[in-house]
């Protein structure tokens, strides 16, 4: 049996001010000149306190908490952006580009992998 202390994610981070200042302040990857990676910083407040708004934190601190906390976001936070930028870039394409990657990756699945050809060319 353990005796354990729990802290809600609202508590920690009750807004985006909070959150942002702390991240800002104590994270190795952020570049704050760089617009885009500030913008993205509510990207990840909306996200995170969407989806941990009342889940419970099993530390014995707060400070145990933020300390593990930004070494997963510096971890990951180049990885998520990076992830966003191409589903953004996917989410703009024509429906003339969805169809010639659509015929693209039909020509090289209905390829005969026995035959050599020359890769400029598509087989019929």
């Amino acid at each position: 049996m353990s005796d354990c202390i729990t802290f809600y994610f609202e508590d920690i981070f009750p807004d985006y001010d909070t959150f942002s200042e702390y991240v800002i302040e104590n994270s190795q990857v952020i570049n704050t000149a760089n617009e885009e990676d500030v913008a993205f910083i509510g990207f990840c407040w909306n996200i995170l306190s969407r989806h941990f708004h009342n889940q419970n934190i099993r530390y014995d601190s707060p400070q145990n908490f933020l300390a593990s906390f930004m070494l997963v976001f510096d971890n990951k936070f180049q990885q998520f952006k990076k992830q966003k930028s191409l589903v953004d870039k996917i989410y703009n394409l024509t429906e003339n580009e969805i169809l010639q990657i659509n015929s693209a990756l039909s020509n090289v699945a209905n390829n005969p992998n026995n035959k050599v050809v020359d890769l400029k060319k598509q087989l019929n």
